[in-house]
């Protein structure tokens, strides 16, 4: 197993590409770090001369002494491999350079002696993205069926670039439903750098009705994939399934753009059961992490 580290970004997104990799492993989310005065490691595991998988590393110190490294959602592997290959290549990419200690938040379940589990396994919904009737079809009846109601209501999806006026207005709304709802997200602080190095790569799509805006969702494009990444209705937009429009639309236009995969995000059938339905709904698979493991 050979490692090519710090490939240019021309290899990066090609391969990030070939992996459907989800946002944690693509290019603009390594330079958001660096532009908050981070480090970054890229890599390229070679496997018999053909490249199975890449890696994207951010390093920080902890209380400015201590460094630690961090693979999120990866390795990201370009074919499916089996488990001795997956753990041969955290235990190469363990070795990165930085004498670092370095954790690992995968996407599968990789048991090895030498991975010490610090968090427990965490369930996001993907939606993979084929021809429009083919995703349509994959739709659950009931959720078809709220889609059918909302697109009779008369509601108009816009949608544009998400300029920082308008992510400023979204992030406010967020504070509040991180609040209310008790959840967290990543600091408001990436975003907006992720909207200065890249602001084509966010899409705002909003739902009006009678001139009112009734529902938002905000979406990361990355290459070939896609990541919904917050969203809002009001009691009058859930009321008309507004919020269901909008992931059809940009289901539509996605698919139209040559996305293959949306990255719905984390559900939870217990804490939020609603969300978890509404995510699955569309079709989308439970993908069972592997948990965060330290490798030593």
């Amino acid at each position: 197993m050979k490692i090519e580290w710090n490939l240019q970004r021309d290899q990066w997104e090609t391969l990030s590409n070939r992996a459907h990799a989800p946002m944690q492993q693509r290019w603009t989310y390594g330079a958001v770090h660096q532009s908050l005065g981070g480090m970054v490691t890229r890599a390229a595991i070679y496997h018999q001369g053909e490249p199975i998988a890449i890696c994207q590393i951010l390093h920080r110190k902890i209380a400015g002494m201590f460094p630690i490294a961090l693979a999120t959602h990866g390795p990201a592997f370009l074919r499916p491999v089996n488990r001795k290959t997956r753990t041969n290549a955290i235990q190469a990419l363990r070795q990165n350079g930085q004498r670092a200690f370095t954790l690992f938040t995968l996407d599968q379940h990789t048991p090895a002696w030498r991975n010490i589990p610090l968090m427990r396994p965490t369930n996001r919904a993907v939606l993979p993205l084929q021809s429009l009737a083919t995703t349509r079809a994959a739709l659950h009846q009931k959720w078809r069926a709220s889609l059918t109601q909302g697109l009779k209501t008369g509601i108009r999806i816009s949608e544009r670039p998400c300029d920082h006026s308008d992510l400023e207005a979204l992030l406010c709304v967020d504070r509040l439903n991180q609040t209310k709802n008790k959840y967290t997200a990543l600091p408001p602080i990436f975003i907006q750098n992720w909207q200065k190095l890249a602001p084509r790569e966010l899409r705002i799509f909003t739902a009006m009705h009678k001139n009112s805006p009734v529902a938002f969702a905000l979406f990361l494009i990355h290459g070939n994939t896609a990541t919904y990444y917050l969203a809002h209705a009001t009691d009058q937009g859930r009321a008309l399934n507004a919020s269901r429009v909008i992931l059809w639309q940009a289901i539509e236009k996605f698919i139209k753009q040559g996305v293959l995969q949306i990255d719905l995000g984390v559900i939870d059938t217990e804490l939020a059961p609603g969300l978890a339905r509404f995510k699955l709904g569309t079709g989308a698979f439970c993908k069972t992490g592997g948990g965060t493991v330290l490798a030593v």
